[in-house]
């Protein structure tokens, strides 16, 4: 039975394998559904000296900080999935999806390199949060599994490191989740509870 409530109209949030210069290499990894929101951090390295007869100390820029993109994902297959891009069967282990982001952070050869994990970009439509990163951090909490023990949902929260000295990051500010979307309609089928349905549309 394919799950038919999201509209294919919506563009899915991507992450993309790029090469050292940002140009997107391999096939990407399409998000089963949309965050809700993305995290931004950005820094400056400030180093303090103390001075004599000065109550508080002073400060020298050292220069730029890290800068990252966290975002919390669904992995669910409770429901078959069937869109651009995407096609889950009902009941399928959602570690073979996640296996997908651990191959991120799995050292590889490179063209005139030295072995590193791949590099990477969040994109969601048109909207490109970072040119070339890398992801730094994968958390996985599995919450709902077959008889069997096999994982059918689960929540996993990534984290990106930005490394590009040219990136603009102000771009960020045109969040693409405060968009309209198009209207949804969901066929309520027998047994399905609206906290379920809520659940299912919004996680």
């Amino acid at each position: 039975m394919v799950n038919s409530n999201i509209d294919p109209t919506v563009a899915k949030a991507e992450i993309v394998p790029v090469d050292e210069k940002g140009n997107a290499i391999g096939d990407a990894i399409v998000c089963m559904y949309n965050p809700e929101s993305l995290t931004i951090n950005r820094g400056a390295n400030w180093n303090p000296r103390d001075v004599p007869q000065r109550t508080l100390q002073k400060y020298t820029y050292q220069g730029g900080g890290a800068a990252t993109v966290s975002a919390k994902l669904l992995f669910d297959s409770t429901r078959s999935i069937q869109e651009p891009g995407v096609t889950v069967a009902a009941g399928t282990d959602v570690r073979t999806y996640i296996n997908k982001l651990y191959k991120l952070l799995q050292v590889t050869e490179h063209q005139n390199e030295k072995k590193r994990p791949p590099y990477c970009r969040f994109e969601w439509g048109s909207q490109k949060y970072f040119i070339k990163g890398f992801l730094s951090k994968v958390d996985v909490t599995y919450t709902l599994f077959l008889p069997d023990g096999t994982p059918i949902r689960a929540e996993v929260n990534v984290s990106f490191q930005i490394d590009d000295e040219e990136e603009d990051l102000d771009k960020v500010l045109q969040n693409p989740t405060s968009r309209t979307e198009a209207r949804k309609t969901w066929i309520v089928r027998e047994g399905e509870r609206l906290d379920w349905i809520a659940y299912q549309e919004y996680g």
